[in-house]
């Protein structure tokens, strides 16, 4: 007898709905649930599904927007493993419920950032100096009731930056974006990193066309606003006349187009950093690909995988966004951007 027929897989949830696991009270209502893990500029999404012919789940059971699920689950006889694999999805604050039908079914979503705290609807004005931005991360975390994980070696200083009218979250990942981090709210934490030191570290899988467990896939080379060679900087202060000009140059390409920056800096240093962000931003979006493939949870946002077979879309490439979907199986989707080298 075979290994899958003597040990079928399954995927369990466990559900905790304020603070109170509810996973066995729910289970024969479950029609699905769907994880989304983003490595960065979006929250984590949480979206679980619900049979309710019996009216309980828009009735006397309707959860409240603002309450509080934490969700996980685990996979058994995966894969020709027969070891429990466990993948916590996190806390989530609900902030939608819909009612569809007939039949019946309930939808309750829910997004790691917590909505109630106002860290991305609500505006904020204030003036911060001299500040490293490590220090305003842990602060706007704080106020949100959340931890803060700052994972770079850079940490950018001002002599004075401005909150003018911004959600808090908006202002945080506005100065991630000019230093060149990443950032995500996620398992109650505010998490800046650096995403060129997660695109170093080892594929954790090589997926190959024919071979792996691939259900669909897709991939786009694009040209427009992006592909670009160097990026030169080039800014002159009005007041002492002098001009600081730097240009990063992506080694790995024989042509292409120069972006052009004209940005404040202060120093030949600060020109050069702006012109090796830019140029990551930028180029970043040149090569991209998504896959659906047999559940696997070692599929998470950050994580780095080889692709073969593909010839020119061959390469390794860092995962972006992870979506679980639980629906009568387990697959997993993701959206995935090629590595740069270098930078």
């Amino acid at each position: 007898m075979s290994y899958e027929k003597l040990f079928a897989r399954s995927v369990h949830l466990i559900v905790e709905y304020q603070r109170v696991d509810i996973s066995k009270d729910i289970r024969k209502y479950i029609l699905g649930m769907a994880y989304t893990d983003n490595a960065t500029g979006a929250a984590d999404d949480l979206d679980i599904t619900l049979e309710d012919k019996e009216g309980l789940w828009h009735g006397s059971w309707l959860p409240q927007k603002g309450d509080v699920i934490n969700a996980s689950f685990y996979i058994e006889n995966w894969n020709g493993k027969k070891e429990k694999q466990f993948l916590p999805c996190g806390t989530f604050e609900i902030d939608d419920i819909s009612l569809s039908g007939p039949p019946d079914t309930v939808s309750i979503k829910g997004q790691s950032v917590p909505v109630s705290e106002g860290i991305k609807r609500t505006d904020k004005t204030k003036s911060w100096k001299k500040i490293k931005l490590s220090k305003i991360a842990k602060e706007v975390a704080s106020n949100a009731k959340l931890k803060c994980l700052f994972e770079s070696q850079e940490d950018a200083e001002y002599d004075s930056i401005d909150q003018v009218k911004e959600p808090d979250l908006i202002f945080l990942q506005r100065l991630c974006n000019e230093a060149g981090l990443s950032l995500k709210v996620t398992a109650g934490q505010v998490v800046i990193f650096d995403e060129y030191a997660y695109e170093c570290k080892k594929p954790i899988l090589t997926l190959t066309k024919g071979e792996s467990n691939i259900i669909s896939y897709g991939f786009s080379n694009k040209t427009s606003d992006t592909g670009y060679k160097a990026c030169h900087v080039r800014y002159a202060d009005a007041q002492t006349n002098k001009v600081i000009e730097a240009t990063f140059t992506d080694k790995s390409k024989k042509y292409g187009p120069i972006l052009e920056v004209n940005e404040q800096v202060k120093t030949y240093a600060e020109a050069m950093k702006l012109a090796k962000s830019k140029l990551r931003e930028k180029n970043k979006q040149e090569c991209t690909g998504s896959l659906s493939v047999l559940g696997d949870v070692n599929l998470v946002a950050g994580v780095t995988v080889l692709i073969k077979g593909w010839l020119s879309f061959d390469g390794k490439y860092i995962v972006n966004k992870a979506t679980h979907n639980i629906v009568g199986g387990y697959t997993t989707d993701i959206e995935i951007t090629k590595c740069l080298e270098g930078y």
